[in-house]
C-alpha cells in the first residue's frame, strides 16, 4: 500500500448563507494538507462555481440525489467522462447512492446535491476527497447542508452543492459489481462511500488547536460528530456541548489521556455497548485526524481512514449506521435481506412465440457482499406440460448489485382451436430474501393463435332510475360464433357505492350466444326506496369466456342509479320520509328547522350537534330555552336543570356629588 495513494482524503468545505448569495457572505474551504482559503460569495475561485443543472439525477429510496460531474460538463474525457471507463464509474457512484438512501430511510422530499469535481489523473495524491459545506454562523454543532437538505428536503443554498467530491483517476480502480478486487487494484465503491459519508456530516471540523476550521475561532461552528468527542480514559468533554466552546486540552487531540472515542447513545450501544475509538495521532494530522475511526478498531469499517489495493468491497458496519443517526439521520437502519416476488402476477403471450419471460424483482440489490437466491417451479394451470409449454423448474441467483431477473418457459405452438390456457409458476425457497407474496404465484396466459371472437360490453357506463325495474346492459362479439359453435361469458355485479341486496341484488350468471348472434343483452334488477340520497354505483364485470376472449377494453361496466327521491326542503331527507316518519318524527318536508329552533331536522335526528333532540319541539326539556339556544351556549338541551347562563351587563353606580 503506498503511503499517499492509499488513504483517503477529507475535504472540510464552509458555507455560504442559507438563504443564498442575495449578498455576499464569507466562504471557508480547508483540505486534509492545511490549506484554507477564505473568499465570498460575490468572488469565488473558478473552483467554487459550479453549474446549475445536474449532469444526472436520480432518486433511490425516496432520497433525490441530483450529481453534477465537471468532466462530463466541461467534455473533458476524462474521469467521469472517459469514453471507455466513464459509464462505469458514474455506475458506481449511482450503486453508493442507492445504498446510501437504503440506509438512511428518507422519504419524500428529500434531497441530495453533489458535484463531482474535474478529476485527477496524476495518481500521486489520495485516492479522493469530499466533504459538506457549512453555514459560517451561528455558532454551533451542525451535520452540515447535506443533512439539512436530505432530512427536511430544504435546500438550505441554491448556489452550492451539498457535497463536493474529487476523485484521482490515475490509481487503478475497480469498478466492477463482485465482492472480491483484484490485487493492484482499488474498490471505487468503498472509496467513494467513504467520501459519501464524509459529506454527510462523519467528519471533524476542529483544527490541532481546537478552533474551528469553519468559523476561525473558539467558541465556532463545529459538527456533531464534534460535539460527541471525548477522552478515552476519563470521559473528557472536548466540546461544550451548549457554548460549543473547546474546553479540553490540544494533548487531548492527539491521544493523549487515553485517546480519542465517541460518545453518542446508539454508536455505543452498536459497539458492544463502549465508545468507539476515533483516529487522534501525535503529531496531529489535518484532515486525518479526529474524522476517522482508530487504526486498530478492524480492518472492515468503512470510515477507516485508509484502504489498501486489492481490499473488498466495503459496506458499513453497525456502528457507522448507528453513528448516522446520532449525528441527525434518525431513520437510519441497516439495510435487510430484500423483498422478492414476480414483478406482475400475471403475464401473456401468444402461442406462437417460442418463449415467455416472467421477471423476478427484488425489492433492492442484495448489496455489496450478499447474493440473493430464490426457487422456481411450474405448479399448475390449465395448459399441459408436454403440449402446450415444456416443463421447467431451476433457481435464480441475484449478485450484489442485481436487483431483476427473469425465468424463461418455452411455449409450444400446436394447430388446436382451444380458450387460452395458463400455466402457473411459483418461487419459493429463498435465501437471504423474504417472499412477499403479493405477485407470487404467477400466472402465464397463453392466448391461442387461432382467432376466437372478442366479447365486451357495448359501454363502460350504464345509468339507471332508482324507480325502474332494471338496468339493461348490452354485450358485443367481434364476430358470430359460427355454425356448431356457442360462446359463453359469465357476469358479476360487484358493489360500489351502492349496497349489495339493499340497492340491487347480487347477481352472477351466463350470457349464451348462438351460432350467428352477435349481441346479447341482460338485466340487472334495481331496488327503489324512498331515501334521498345521491347517486350510486355497482360495477358488472365478465369473466369465465368459453369459445371467446375477453377484450377487457369496456370490462368491467359502471352502473350508476341515479336517485329520483324528492327532497323540496334540500336538508337530506326525502319528502316521503318526512311525512312518514321514517325516522322517528314526522317533519316538515317544506322546511329544513321544522320547529324553528335554529336546528335542522337532519341535525336533531341524527344528534350531528351531540344531542338527539326533538326536531318537531323547539325546546325538548320544556326548560324556557330553545335547544339551539342550550346548544348555542353548551348547555344540554335534554336536561331541564340545565339552564343556559346567558351572557349580562352590569352598569356600575355612581354617587352623586
Amino acid at each position: 500500500m503506498r503511503e499517499c495513494g492509499s488513504r483517503l482524503l477529507w475535504l472540510g468545505i464552509a458555507a455560504v448563507a442559507l438563504c443564498g448569495t442575495a449578498w455576499a457572505v464569507p466562504i471557508g474551504y480547508t483540505d486534509c494538507e492545511g490549506y484554507t482559503v477564505i473568499f465570498d460569495s460575490d468572488n469565488p475561485p473558478a473552483w467554487a462555481v459550479q453549474p446549475l443543472v445536474p449532469s444526472h439525477r436520480a432518486k433511490f429510496n425516496q432520497i433525490t440525489f441530483n450529481v453534477t460531474y465537471l468532466d462530463v460538463t466541461n467534455n473533458n474525457n476524462i474521469g467521469f467522462d472517459d469514453p471507455a471507463l466513464g459509464t462505469a464509474r458514474r455506475d458506481v457512484v449511482d450503486r453508493v447512492l442507492e445504498y446510501l438512501g437504503d440506509v438512511l430511510n428518507e422519504s419524500s422530499p428529500a434531497t441530495c446535491d453533489i458535484v463531482f469535481n474535474v478529476s485527477e489523473t496524476d495518481g500521486t495524491s489520495f485516492l479522493a476527497s469530499a466533504g459538506p459545506y457549512f453555514s459560517v454562523s451561528p455558532n454551533g454543532f451542525s451535520s452540515g447542508f447535506a443533512h439539512q437538505h436530505i432530512t427536511t428536503g430544504v435546500d438550505p443554498s441554491g448556489s452550492v452543492a451539498d457535497v463536493t467530491c474529487t476523485v484521482d483517476f490515475g490509481w487503478p480502480w475497480y469498478t466492477a459489481a463482485a465482492t472480491t478486487v483484484p490485487g493492484g487494484q482499488y474498490d471505487l465503491f468503498s472509496v467513494l462511500l467513504h467520501e459519501m459519508t464524509h459529506g454527510l456530516g462523519i467528519l471533524s471540523l476542529s483544527n490541532a488547536s481546537g478552533t474551528s476550521k469553519i468559523s476561525g475561532g473558539n467558541p465556532g461552528v463545529y459538527s456533531k460528530w464534534d460535539d460527541y468527542m471525548e477522552t478515552g480514559t476519563s470521559g473528557t468533554v472536548i466540546f461544550n456541548n451548549t457554548t460549543t466552546v473547546f474546553v479540553g486540552n490540544t494533548s487531548y487531540l492527539t491521544g493523549s489521556n487515553g485517546g480519542l472515542v465517541l460518545d453518542c447513545p446508539f454508536g455505543n450501544a452498536a459497539y458492544g455497548g463502549t465508545r468507539p475509538p476515533l483516529y487522534a495521532p501525535s503529531p496531529f494530522v489535518s484532515g486525518s485526524s479526529l474524522s476517522h475511526w482508530s487504526d486498530g478498531i478492524g480492518s472492515a469499517y468503512v470510515m477507516k481512514r485508509s484502504i489498501a489495493s486489492g481490499v473488498a468491497i466495503r459496506t458499513y458496519a453497525p456502528v457507522e449506521v448507528a453513528v448516522l443517526k446520532d449525528i441527525g439521520y434518525v431513520n437510519a437502519e441497516a439495510p435487510t435481506a430484500p423483498d422478492v416476488d414476480f414483478a406482475s402476477a400475471t403475464y401473456t403471450i401468444a402461442e406462437g412465440n417460442s418463449t415467455a419471460s416472467l421477471t423476478v424483482s427484488l425489492s433492492e440489490a442484495p448489496g455489496p457482499g450478499n447474493t440473493t437466491t430464490v426457487d422456481y417451479a411450474i405448479t399448475g394451470g390449465s395448459a399441459e406440460a408436454g403440449k402446450d409449454y415444456t416443463l421447467t423448474s431451476g433457481t435464480v441467483q441475484f449478485n450484489a448489485f442485481d436487483s431483476s431477473k427473469t425465468v424463461n418457459i418455452q411455449i409450444l405452438d400446436d394447430a388446436f382451436r382451444e380458450p387460452n390456457e395458463t400455466v402457473v409458476v411459483t418461487l419459493s425457497n429463498p435465501v437471504y430474501g423474504v417472499l412477499t407474496g403479493t405477485n407470487n404465484p404467477a400466472t402465464l396466459t397463453i392466448q391461442d393463435t387461432d382467432p376466437l371472437p372478442g366479447v365486451d360490453f357495448s359501454s363502460a357506463t350504464y345509468s339507471i332510475g332508482e324507480s325502474g325495474l332494471a338496468a339493461t346492459l348490452e354485450l358485443r362479439l367481434t364476430d358470430a360464433p359460427g355454425t356448431g359453435n356457442t360462446a359463453v361469458v359469465t357476469y358479476t355485479t360487484s358493489p360500489g357505492t351502492a349496497t349489495s341486496g339493499v340497492d340491487y341484488p347480487a347477481v352472477s350468471n351466463t350470457v349464451t350466444f348462438g351460432a350467428a348472434e352477435t349481441v346479447k343483452t341482460f338485466n340487472v334488477p334495481i331496488t327503489n326506496d324512498t331515501k334521498h340520497e345521491s347517486n350510486e354505483t355497482f360495477t358488472v364485470t365478465l369473466s369465465n369466456p368459453s369459445s371467446a376472449i375477453l377484450l377487457n377494453v369496456l370490462n368491467p361496466a359502471t352502473v350508476t342509479i341515479t336517485d329520483d327521491d324528492p327532497d323540496t326542503d334540500a336538508d337530506g331527507i326525502s319528502d316521503a320520509d318526512e311525512l312518514s316518519g321514517l325516522f322517528g318524527y314526522v317533519t316538515n318536508p317544506n322546511r329544513t328547522d321544522t320547529d324553528y329552533d335554529t336546528i335542522p331536522d337532519w341535525v336533531e335526528i341524527q344528534g350531528l350537534n351531540g344531542h338527539l333532540t326533538d326536531p318537531t319541539d323547539a325546546d325538548s326539556d320544556n326548560d324556557g330555552a330553545p335547544d339551539g339556544v342550550e346548544v348555542y351556549f353548551g348547555t344540554d338541551p335534554l336536561d331541564p336543570f340545565d339552564t343556559a347562563a346567558f351572557p349580562t351587563i352590569s352598569v356600575p353606580r355612581f354617587e352623586e356629588r
